[in-house]
């Protein structure tokens, strides 16, 4: 059984920053923002995590379970996705096969990153990644 968690004050903070975010930057300079105009799609029902869960055998964190099914799941741009970080945010279980050619291999596995991730360890990660593709990759 899953720990119940309150996200509802971080939940607030997000929808009051795209509000804010989409307000300071009406004429759409931010990269990417022309794109997703600071929308993101519905949220989705908690029996749709549980079956994205379920298909891939993982447990989502609680805080972005919070995101998916209390602000919102992908959106109006590029192949879905929804204003966030660089691209976007694209949709639960979407697009996921363009990323890995095996998904389920990969998605149950330990995050690497994490929010206090160092300086030092995301230089070691790039570093692991740019030795193991070819400059043609």
């Amino acid at each position: 059984m899953r720990a119940s968690v309150n996200h509802t004050d971080q939940i607030q903070r997000i929808r009051t920053k795209l509000k804010a975010a989409q307000k300071a930057d009406r004429k759409l300079k931010v990269f990417g923002s022309k794109y997703h105009k600071y929308r993101i799609g519905r949220p989705v029902s908690e029996r749709e995590v549980r079956a994205f869960e379920e298909r891939y055998s993982l447990v989502l964190p609680g805080c972005y379970r919070s995101f998916l099914t209390g602000v919102g799941n992908g959106g109006p741009s590029t192949r879905g996705s929804a204003a966030g970080p660089s691209y976007g945010i694209y949709p639960l279980g979407e697009s996921v096969n363009d990323i890995l050619d095996n998904p389920a291999l990969f998605l149950n596995k330990p995050a690497i990153i994490e929010p206090d991730t160092m300086d030092e360890t995301w230089a070691a990660l790039n570093k692991r990644i740019n030795d193991a593709i070819s400059d043609k990759e």
